[in-house]
C-alpha cells in the first residue's frame, strides 16, 4: 500500500528535521531562497510519491520552533485527509508542549487515524485523552465515539450516542444530515444479534428506531409488500407518536398525499422470451414468479410480453392501453429499451433492466453492468488513500467504456488518474511500457554495453501511481495480472470489477490472486447478514436448491428477478422515506433522484483461486470513516 511505501521516506525526512531543530533561524537567514512554508499550501498539497513528502519535510527545516506544533498538526491533518494514517501519526509523535487547541486537535486526529487503522485500543486511549481536554469540539468527539462504539459492537451505546451526535450537530446541517443517514442505514443493515441487543433496552429513542425499522421489515410487516396503503398509514402513525425523534426528519412530505396509488394490480413483464437472450429471460422470469408466489398481494396478476416477437414500444402501448397494465418490468436489452424510451411516452411506473441515458418521471433503471459498480469502487479507493491509479484497458469497446466510466467516477470523487493506458500488441511489452519498467531496462542495457562484466539490477517502475485499475473481463485478467506482478507491481493493489469473476473454478481463478473487486456474495451463504434480508436469502436459497449445478453462472439473473419484483412492490417507500434500502439479492438497493438503482456491494478478493469477502470492509464503517473526513473540512 502507498502509506507503507512512503514510510521510510517520511521517517528520513523527520530525522533530518530533528537534527536541524537547533539551527532553524540561522539556516533560514543563510538561505537566500528561503520562503516560509504556508499552512494553506500544506492543506492543499497532494502527496503522489515519496519525493513529494521529501520536499515537504525538507521545507519544514526552516520553520521556527514556535510554529512547529501548528505546522506538524497541519501536515498530519493533510495526510489524514489523504488516508495516509501511519505517516500522519509519525508527525503527532513529534509535538509536545501543547496549547489546549493543539491538544484537542492532536488527540482527535489520533483517534481518527487509529480507528481507520482498526487499532481500537489506541483509538480508545486517544478518545479518553480527547475527552479530558478543555477545548474539545463536542460534535467531533461524539462522532468519533459513535464510530468506536460501532466497531466494538456496543450497539445500544452506539445508537444512543449517534442520536446525541445528531442533536449536537444542529448548527452544521450537512454533517447533521449525514449522521442521521448513517445511523438509519446502520439500523437497516444490522444483523439479528444487533437487533436483539437493541430490543432489550427500554430507552424511548432506541425503541422509536426499532419500531420504524419494523415497519419496513417484510418479516414483521408483510403488508409492506402486499398493501402499500397500510404501510403508509403505519408511517404516518409513527410520525405522530414520535414527534421528537430524530428519525422524524427521514419521513417525506409526500406521505401526506391522499392520492397515492395502491399495490399494482396488473404487472406487465416484457422480456425476450424467445431468441438469443431467452435463457437470461427464463431465469429472471423464474425468480420473479417465485417471489410473487411467496409474497403474493391480493388480486394481482402478471402478464408476459415477448420483446423478441414484437417491437418493445408497440408491446408497451398494447400492455398499458389494451390490457390496462399499471406497472411494467422490462425490457431487458439495450436496443429494446432504446426503442421504448425514444418512441413511447411512459405512462405507468416502468422498471427497465439495463442502462439508458434517458430519464423520465416514470422510469427506473436497474442494471447489472460492471460500470454500475465503479461509484462504490472509486469511493472506496479514495477513502483508502489510493488517489493516483494507472488505468489499464484493452482495445474492445466494452473495456474502453468501462475505463471511461471508472475515470469519470474517480475524478468525480476528487481523485486524479495518473494515466489511462490501452494495451495494444504484445502484452508483455505493453505492460512494461505502462509501468515504466521498459525505461529502466533500457538504462540497464546502456550500462551493460559499457562494461565487460555482467551487471545486475532490479528494474524500477514509475513512481507516480499508487494502484492499478483493470477494465476488462476474466479472460484478459488471467493474462494481465501475472504480467503486472512480473513487472514489479506486487505492492500495488489491483482493482477491477465483477466482470473478472466469471467462474467458481479454483484452477481458473488461481492467476487472479489478490485482485480486488466489488460484488455480492451468494446470498444464502451469508452469515450475520442484515436481518432485513431474510426474505431475499430464503428466495435465493430456493433458487440454489432447484439449480445446484449451474447456480453460480445463473445467480445474478435469478437475483435480478427477485429484486425486480421487490422494487415494483416496495419501491414506493423511496418516495415516502429517505434512506430506505431494499435488501436485494444483487446488493442493498437504493434509488437516486434520476431513477437509477444503486447496488451496495461487498468488497471481495481472490485468494489462492477462491473468492473471499474482505471482512474489514463494511458500508457502515466506511460511512463513519467518511463522516470523520467530512469533519476535517
Amino acid at each position: 500500500m502507498r502509506h507503507l511505501t512512503l514510510f521510510l521516506s517520511a521517517a528520513l525526512g523527520l530525522s533530518l528535521l530533528t537534527s536541524c531543530q537547533n539551527n532553524l533561524s540561522s539556516s533560514a537567514s543563510e538561505n537566500p531562497n528561503y520562503q516560509k512554508l504556508s499552512l494553506d499550501t500544506v492543506e492543499r498539497q497532494t502527496f503522489v510519491s515519496a519525493e513529494d513528502l521529501d520536499t515537504l519535510f525538507m521545507q519544514t527545516r526552516y520553520v521556527d520552533q514556535a510554529d512547529k506544533n501548528r505546522l506538524y498538526l497541519t501536515i498530519s491533518r493533510r495526510l489524514t485527509k489523504d488516508s495516509q494514517y501511519a505517516l500522519a501519526q509519525i508527525l503527532l509523535d513529534k509535538i509536545d508542549q501543547l496549547s489546549p487547541d493543539e491538544y484537542a486537535e492532536k488527540y482527535a486526529l489520533l483517534a481518527q487515524q487509529n480507528l481507520s487503522l482498526r487499532q481500537h485500543t489506541k483509538a480508545h486511549q486517544a478518545l479518553m485523552r480527547l475527552q479530558q481536554g478543555t477545548t474539545v469540539d463536542p460534535v467531533r468527539y461524539r462522532l468519533l465515539l459513535s464510530w468506536y462504539l460501532y466497531e466494538r459492537g456496543s450497539y445500544t451505546s452506539y445508537l444512543l450516542n449517534s442520536s446525541e451526535t445528531y442533536r449536537l450537530a444542529a448548527g452544521r446541517p450537512e454533517l447533521q444530515r449525514a449522521i442521521l443517514d448513517t445511523t438509519w442505514r446502520s439500523l437497516q443493515l444490522a444483523n439479528s444479534a444487533q437487533i436483539n441487543q437493541l430490543s432489550a433496552h427500554p430507552d424511548p429513542t432506541i425503541q422509536g428506531w426499532l419500531s420504524l425499522r419494523a415497519i419496513i421489515d417484510p418479516q414483521n410487516n408483510p403488508k409492506m409488500i402486499s398493501a402499500p396503503a397500510d404501510t403508509i398509514a403505519l408511517l404516518r402513525e409513527w410520525r405522530a407518536t414520535h414527534s421528537d425523534h430524530p428519525a422524524k426528519a427521514l419521513i417525506k412530505n409526500s406521505i401526506d398525499q391522499d392520492s397515492y396509488k395502491a399495490s399494482p394490480k396488473k404487472i406487465g413483464l416484457m422480456l425476450p422470451i424467445t431468441g438469443k437472450n431467452q435463457k437470461a429471460a427464463q431465469l429472471i422470469q423464474k425468480a420473479l414468479f417465485a417471489t410473487y408466489f411467496q409474497t403474493r398481494p391480493t388480486n394481482q396478476t402478471l402478464s408476459i410480453y415477448d420483446t423478441n416477437r414484437k417491437n418493445a414500444a408497440t408491446l408497451y402501448s398494447e400492455a398499458t392501453q389494451n390490457d390496462r397494465v399499471d406497472t411494467v418490468i422490462g425490457p431487458l436489452t439495450k436496443p429494446d429499451i432504446e426503442s421504448l424510451v425514444n418512441t413511447q411516452s411512459l405512462t405507468v411506473p416502468t422498471l427497465v433492466l439495463n442502462r439508458t441515458p434517458a430519464t423520465s418521471q416514470q422510469l427506473t433503471q436497474y442494471s447489472l453492468s460492471a460500470a454500475q459498480e465503479t461509484g462504490q469502487l472509486t469511493g472506496d479507493m479514495i477513502l483508502s488513500g489510493y488517489l493516483h491509479p494507472l488505468v489499464i484497458s484493452d482495445e474492445t469497446a466494452q473495456s474502453q467504456a468501462l475505463a471511461h466510466d471508472f475515470m469519470a467516477a474517480f475524478e468525480q470523487h476528487g481523485g486524479i488518474v495518473a494515466q489511462s493506458e490501452p494495451l495494444r500488441g504484445d502484452l508483455n511489452r505493453a505492460i512494461a511500457k505502462a509501468l515504466g519498467t521498459s525505461a529502466s531496462a533500457a538504462r540497464h542495457r546502456q550500462i551493460q554495453a559499457k562494461s565487460i562484466e555482467p551487471t545486475h539490477t532490479i528494474h524500477n517502475k514509475r513512481r507516480d501511481i499508487d494502484s492499478i485499475f483493470f477494465a476488462g473481463d476474466a479472460k484478459q485478467a488471467r493474462q494481465l495480472i501475472p504480467l503486472l506482478k512480473y513487472h514489479y507491481s506486487a505492492e500495488l493493489p489491483i482493482f477491477s470489477t465483477s466482470s473478472i469473476y466469471s467462474s467458481d473454478s479454483r484452477q481458473k481463478n488461481k492467476d487472479l490472486s489478490s485482485a480486488i473487486f466489488f460484488d455480492t456474495p451468494l446470498s444464502h451463504t451469508q452469515n450475520g447478514g442484515p436481518a432485513l434480508g431474510a426474505l431475499t436469502q430464503s428466495l435465493m436459497k430456493k433458487m440454489h436448491q432447484n439449480d445446484p449445478n449451474h447456480y453460480f453462472e445463473h445467480h445474478r439473473f435469478y437475483g435480478l428477478g427477485v429484486d425486480a419484483y421487490l422494487i415494483a412492490q416496495t419501491g414506493y417507500l423511496w418516495d415516502m422515506l429517505d434512506g430506505y434500502v431494499i435488501q436485494g439479492a444483487n446488493g442493498t438497493l437504493t434509488k437516486d433522484a434520476n431513477g437509477i438503482i444503486h447496488r451496495g456491494l461487498s468488497r471481495m478478493a481472490f485468494k489462492d483461486g477462491i473468492v473471499v469477502i474482505d471482512k474489514r470492509y463494511h458500508p457502515v464503517r466506511e460511512q463513519w470513516r467518511s463522516l470523520a473526513h467530512l469533519s476535517l473540512l
